[in-house]
């Protein structure tokens, strides 16, 4: 019988919290913004490849990404040490 948070309920709720609170900024973000971070994020695309495929420049890219990662800072600080 192995739980890896048995020991730490509280870091399980922690992270179900902050992955909560993550999911609310990212749906929040500008439908651009949005689209780009998860073209980033969870299709692994690098900026080149995200200008491309969404017909706009990589410094476009570049700014979405930066306003974006700014918005989870802003939202999470109140998880950070």
């Amino acid at each position: 019988m192995h739980h890896e948070t048995s020991g730490y309920p509280l870091s399980g709720l922690l992270v179900s919290e902050i992955e909560k609170k993550a999911e609310d900024i990212l749906e929040s973000l500008p439908e651009q913004c949005k689209k780009i971070y998860k073209l980033n994020r969870l299709e692994g695309l690098n900026y080149p490849e995200i200008a491309a495929r969404l017909k706009i420049t990589v410094g476009t890219v570049k700014t979405q990404m930066s306003r974006a990662f700014q918005k989870f800072r802003e939202g999470l600080k109140e998880f950070m040490p």
